[in-house]
């Protein structure tokens, strides 16, 4: 029989090998470019700050010899994941047989939420190895009541801290199974001065920041951090406003999202398990229910009421417990067969589950080619003229051009601004938390220096309405082009499209909008044969047109932006009366985002205008069987059905 580190070495090699082979060769998503960036030149990342994160990182760019800063910070944080996932193991091993400790953590590993953390640059996978460090020596005392282990248990929590402080939700359980389990160590002095001091030391990597605050000033966590301070920027006091303040509908929302993805996790002929798993645990081990418990409803009640888009992975500690009930009620199922053969056919149908759940994650999770979004960022870039101006939105692709030009160093000459961060102002602050960051970035243009803080001071109003970015447009315009990323969508315009709309005109030029004067005519063909030109130098990945990039709304962002550009660009044709070109651009947003109504009337109204009125009816009516008040297309309908009825033989 192989021993358990052998079984635990082997589900190392296994999953770095998956993961490693599945990730993403650059930069990925949300924080992912600003992460490798930070750890490369070891920098402030955003709050709180992820100081083990960023010096594990730089390791281990001096310790892969192979491929780009990015490939190596992502392998980095797929060593880590793997080795999470053996030390789950072992973590399992504690509470039933090898077996069954394998299938749950092979079921984790393979999971959608786990196997997507582990195949890009996260801090989820750095903290989900010291959080089953943490299960491990906890479940390990638990058996043993071994207090010698409680000061090594603090030292990893405390460490678990400096890389997600998220981390701290399963402390409480923690607490509750000592002072369960063995009350007399609480009470024991010299143990927990012990336990305390290892708890803090580790804590003492958070130095970090101030040592490393001079070298991140110009970049923008850097400055944010310097606007806020050390114990602001620790504690995450940023984003304390999105905790515990949405509606009681939002939080049963966010709930019923937990439940699906438990069911990812575990699926129906797998869920029973859990309950199961519970009450052997509680017959057995007095207390260990609880603390599971208790750090299982704190983990959710948590993170249901944290409005972020990227909430999946912070369910991680929730999967871990539910991952030792399922393991403990898997073995107590299993036994319960008095048939040799039952037992067999039960044991043989654990592979199958594997199968089955990596098989429904895997789309998500794989990434062998997903340079989506580095290939947007490079694509922005190859748009912006000398010495313009970028107004970006959103992090994702900010974060990786962010990377294009700190590590590669692509367009340098350009100065870049991200529209959310110059509109930070956090109800706790007095002053304007972007005026470090606002300094750095307007460094380059006497125009904007003249907007620096104190020199030019806004009220906070006046920042989140998005006067002061008005007020540096029109200072600039005359100096350099300006760009924006993104103006909104069909749901929701940025404040400072109202405050454009009277004295300026965007219009499309690649992925971007181009400001210009109202006063400035343009030649609207003109720009529209640049546009095509632009798009046909774009390296745009196949997978953004055939549908494959599978996820939530994070993984859809880069594929929508890119439908978006391409109906901003055919509005722009039709204006132009270039009408097959706007039929084309119309058709290749559907293809992005076939539930894109205004793509679907504007490719109506190209059909419409090269006398196609047949075509122009069924995309109007497709569009009303979705929205049947859609004013444009019963105008549409209404027009095309008038044209068919005059042409020659329509009444026969």
């Amino acid at each position: 029989m192989l021993g358990k580190r052998t079984i635990a070495l082997a589900i190392f090699m296994l999953f770095s090998a998956l993961y490693i082979w599945t990730m993403c060769p650059t930069v990925y998503l949300m924080d992912c470019g600003e992460l490798i960036l930070a750890a490369y030149k070891l920098q402030i990342a955003h709050t709180t700050g992820y100081p083990l994160f960023c010096i594990l990182g730089k390791i281990s760019t001096y310790l892969m010899p192979y491929g780009s800063i990015a490939w190596q910070i992502n392998a980095m944080n797929a060593i880590f994941s793997a080795a999470a996932v053996a030390l789950m193991f072992l973590a399992l091993c504690e509470i039933t047989r090898k077996r069954f400790a394998v299938f749950a953590a092979a079921l984790f590993a393979v999971s959608p939420i786990f196997w997507d953390v582990a195949t890009s640059a996260e801090v989820h996978g750095l903290s989900t190895l010291l959080l089953t460090i943490e299960f491990f020596l906890f479940l390990k005392w638990y058996r043993l009541r071994d207090n010698r282990l409680l000061p090594y248990l603090a030292f990893t929590a405390g460490l678990c801290m400096t890389n997600h402080l998220s981390s701290a939700l399963i402390l409480p359980g923690i607490l509750y199974g000592i002072l369960r389990r063995s009350p007399e160590a609480i009470r024991d002095r010299a143990l927990m001065a012990k336990s305390a001091a290892m708890f803090l030391l580790p804590l003492s990597v958070y130095l970090y920041l101030p040592l490393r605050a001079a070298a991140s000033k110009g970049e923008i966590w850097g400055d944010f951090y310097s606007a806020t301070g050390f114990l602001a920027y620790v504690s995450g006091r940023w984003f304390r406003v999105l905790m515990f303040s949405s509606p009681p509908v939002e939080v049963y929302q966010s709930f019923l999202k937990f439940l699906k993805l438990l069911l990812g996790q575990f699926p129906i002929y797998l869920a029973w398990a859990i309950p199961i798993g519970g009450v052997l645990i509680r017959r057995r081990q007095k207390g260990l229910l609880g603390a599971l418990l208790i750090m299982l409803i704190i983990n959710v009640a948590y993170n249901i009421n944290y409005k972020i888009p990227d909430i999946e992975p912070y369910y991680v500690p929730s999967m871990l417990v539910l991952s030792v009930l399922a393991a403990a009620g898997i073995a107590a199922a299993t036994d319960s067969l008095r048939s040799r053969t039952a037992r067999a056919m039960a044991l043989a149908v654990l592979p199958l589950a594997l199968v089955v759940t990596a098989a429904a994650g895997f789309p998500r999770a794989q990434k062998r080619d997903a340079t989506f979004v580095m290939d947007y960022a490079e694509n922005t870039l190859r748009t912006l003229e000398k010495d313009a101006i970028f107004i970006s939105c959103g992090d994702a692709t900010h974060n990786a051009m962010l990377y294009a030009r700190a590590v590669e160093g692509a367009r340098l000459d350009i100065i870049m601004m991200h529209r959310n961060i110059i509109r930070a102002w956090s109800r706790t602050s007095k002053d304007w938390n972007a005026r470090f960051y606002y300094d750095s970035v307007s460094s380059a243009s006497p125009a904007m220096r003249r907007f620096r803080w104190p020199q030019k001071k806004y009220s906070r109003s006046e920042i989140l309405d998005e006067k002061l970015l008005y007020d540096v447009i029109e200072a600039t315009i005359k100096e350099r082009p300006i760009y924006m990323a993104c103006i909104g969508n069909d749901y929701e315009s940025h404040p400072i499209l109202k405050r454009l709309e009277d004295d300026y005109q965007l219009l499309p030029e690649g992925i971007t909008y181009r400001i210009y004067p109202k006063s400035q005519k343009v030649d609207l063909a003109a720009l529209a044969r640049r546009n095509e030109a632009l798009w046909r130098n774009y390296r745009v990945s196949k997978h953004i047109y055939d549908g494959s990039i599978k996820g939530g709304e994070l993984e859809r962002e880069t594929p929508n932006r890119y439908a978006e550009f391409h109906v901003a660009v055919a509005d722009l044709e039709l204006r132009a009366g270039m009408y097959p070109d706007a039929q084309r651009n119309f058709a290749k947003a559907l293809l992005i985002e076939p539930g894109l109504m205004r793509a679907r009337n504007g490719l109506g109204v190209a059909l419409a205008c090269q006398d196609r009125y047949r075509e122009a009816a069924m995309e109007w009516q497709t569009v009303l069987s979705h929205r049947p008040d859609d004013r444009t297309a019963l105008r549409g309908l209404e027009t095309a059905r008038a044209a068919l009825s005059a042409q020659p033989g329509a009444g026969q």
